[in-house]
């Protein structure tokens, strides 16, 4: 294929992304996979460019539209010619945060940082002048951090294990088995080390929240919304593969992700159970010493690695993820075992989802006696948005 041709069709497939993305609510990876699909033998470096575009059009979308003084529209061509206008220009948006010429041009933050007015608001009523400082430090893409697989490695093998493959990496200071990647890597999944096992990529913050349940090996465990499964085997190896992990999701496919991650892994400890009724968490009442509950949420602490979210806020979204994380935690709670301990973890910066919920769980709840609770933020931690809290239960 001429080389015109080829960098046409990428356009259109960068176009065609986006469709999905933001006129049917898709999420990017699933939308690159539909994508790609419809491209004819495209190579890493093909795949790669249609990616990392899609990821960084949608990153500066609203701010796009406003540079090339077009009306926003989702018509395939205009979507093509913002894209080009997008390489044209692509210098200007490597930035993390805007210059100072740029801020100069008393453009509304929103624009700015291309959001929504209503998402805009959302976060100034939630946090006041703290949600500028969130969205400036998620303006620009994360650097990847992984997650050593401390049950085969020991984090400094591992730093001079991914050397050899070119890897670079530091450790990051919110968890002993962090590493950020200090320079851009094609493809983690396909080195050696990944391949046997040695580490996973997870945000920082996420393992934090391990870190903060505290499990200890022999431990009876429930992952109420374990998903994919990060969380359930940092878990795992933080209890030395010794005990006993039930990770529940109402997704069978993820949880099939899961066992496929933990045979990887080297983890034994993990069942898996689909939540196709109330059978599969009933029978577990008064039975767990740890109960994590990492709730359903916005994701406003993710923006940096999932921009899509941005357009995503609106008040009837974030209502309906208040109500959820009431019927989790109401759902949940019951698996502690007295004296055991319940965490509740987002990846959320916003109070409704974070503290003012879990206040009120406690309010409900007074059996429960909190502990401790932490605020992770972009600005400040250099990961993701979490928030965690846990309380143990006196009866």
């Amino acid at each position: 294929m001429p080389a015109t041709l080829r960098y046409k069709v990428h356009l259109e497939a960068v176009a065609q992304a986006l469709q999905i993305v933001l006129g049917q609510g898709a999420r990017p990876d699933k939308a690159l996979e539909t994508t790609l699909k419809t491209l004819r033998r495209p190579g890493a470096r093909d795949r790669r460019f249609i990616a990392e575009t899609t990821y960084s059009v949608i990153r500066h979308w609203r701010y796009l539209w406003f540079l090339a003084g077009t009306s926003p529209s989702l018509e395939k061509q205009a979507i093509v010619n913002l894209i080009q206008f997008y390489l044209d220009n692509n210098a200007r948006f490597v930035k993390k945060t805007p210059d100072a010429e740029e801020k100069n041009q008393n453009l509304p933050s929103a624009v700015l940082y291309s959001l929504p007015d209503e998402a805009w608001h959302i976060g100034i009523e939630q946090l006041d002048e703290r949600w500028l400082r969130e969205c400036a430090a998620q303006h620009g893409p994360a650097p990847p951090h992984l997650r050593c697989n401390t049950l085969k490695i020991s984090p400094q093998e591992l730093i001079h294990l991914l050397e050899s493959e070119s890897i670079h990496t530091q450790p990051h200071p919110l968890s002993p088995e962090a590493l950020v990647v200090l320079d851009k890597v094609h493809s983690l999944f396909s080195s050696q080390a990944f391949q046997k096992g040695l580490y996973e990529l997870q945000d920082a913050g996420s393992q934090a929240v391990s870190h903060f349940s505290d499990p200890t090996p022999g431990m009876r465990v429930v992952d109420a919304c374990a998903g994919a499964g990060g969380k359930s085997l940092h878990l795992a190896a933080l209890m030395q593969n010794k005990g006993h992990i039930i990770a529940l999701d109402v997704s069978a496919s993820k949880l099939e992700e899961l066992r496929r991650r933990a045979r990887r892994a080297g983890v034994h400890i993990i069942e898996t159970r689909v939540i196709a009724s109330t059978k599969a968490y009933k029978r577990l009442q008064g039975t767990a010493d740890l109960v994590l509950i990492d709730a359903p949420c916005t994701g406003t602490g993710t923006w940096r690695r999932n921009p899509d979210l941005k357009y995503r806020l609106t008040r009837s979204w974030l209502q309906n993820c208040l109500e959820v994380q009431k019927k989790v935690l109401r759902t949940y709670a019951p698996l502690v075992k007295p004296g055991g301990i319940l965490v509740y973890a987002t990846c959320s910066i916003l109070p409704a989802e974070n503290y003012l919920q879990w206040e009120q769980f406690l309010h409900h709840h007074p059996h429960f006696e909190p502990l401790d609770r932490r605020q992770l933020w972009p600005s400040e931690h250099a990961c993701d948005g979490f928030f965690m809290a846990k309380a143990r239960r006196n009866k």
